[in-house]
């Protein structure tokens, strides 16, 4: 599960897990970078291997507006333990010669994927889900979901604001972008391909969760592009 990201310096970070001889408690997350556009890289600048039989995985790098660069990653026992958690590092100075990193701080149940998002109403937005499989704890069947989880003060605190609910979800791996209406679309991945919902009251809500396009159950990536299209 790569993923990159650039600063406003040009300097490239890349991500990725490793570790052990498949996905599981072996699994650690490794940080490079690079100052000639990709040509070299780095030893690693920072890694996340938890202790124990925790498994560190799919990570995700993000640049917030302010400038600091972010470190995503997902923590579970075993494979997965019914719960996981979404993890994040902060670096407030990622263009500089030795990096700064905040303490690691658990920002929800479940599992992201994919680069947060910041609204038109500046509120900044990350999407973990608790995946809808074995185990199923009790404790998690509110967060069992596709989850929008939202910070109004950049990043400090993170609340739930709602979810999606689509049927026949595996692995979530849910993208979120807002319309120029100010409708919420969310995709989802599933079991026939990808589906999707839709909240017009900035993710309180959400419509109930429908066939998007069928094609196979993969990862796949949404985004607003500078020109406006999507």
């Amino acid at each position: 599960i790569p993923g990159i990201e650039r600063t406003a310096d040009g300097r490239l970070w890349a991500i990725w897990y490793t570790g052990g001889e498949g996905e599981g408690p072996d699994n650690y997350v490794v940080v490079v970078k690079s100052d000639d556009d990709g040509a070299t890289w780095s030893d690693p600048v920072l890694v996340v291997y938890p202790p124990g039989e925790v498994r560190a995985y799919d990570p995700v790098l993000w640049i917030d507006p302010t400038g600091r660069l972010w470190v995503f990653w997902a923590q579970s026992y075993g494979w997965f333990d019914g719960r996981s958690g979404t993890w994040a590092v902060t670096c407030g100075d990622p263009d500089a010669v030795r990096q700064t990193w905040t303490e690691p701080r658990r920002l929800w149940n479940g599992i992201m994927m994919n680069k947060p998002l910041v609204l038109s109403t500046g509120e900044w937005v990350i999407l973990p889900a608790v995946w809808n499989r074995d185990p199923k704890r009790d404790d998690m069947n509110g967060d069992r979901f596709s989850n929008m989880i939202v910070s109004t003060d950049e990043g400090r605190t993170w609340t739930k604001r709602g979810h999606a609910d689509v049927p026949d979800r595996l692995f979530d791996e849910h993208m979120m972008v807002e319309l120029t209406d100010g409708t919420l679309r969310m995709l989802v991945r599933t079991t026939y391909g990808i589906g999707q919902s839709e909240s017009t009251d900035r993710g309180l809500t959400w419509s109930p969760g429908e066939v998007w396009k069928y094609g196979p159950s993969t990862r796949f990536h949404l985004r607003r592009l500078k020109s406006g299209k999507l």
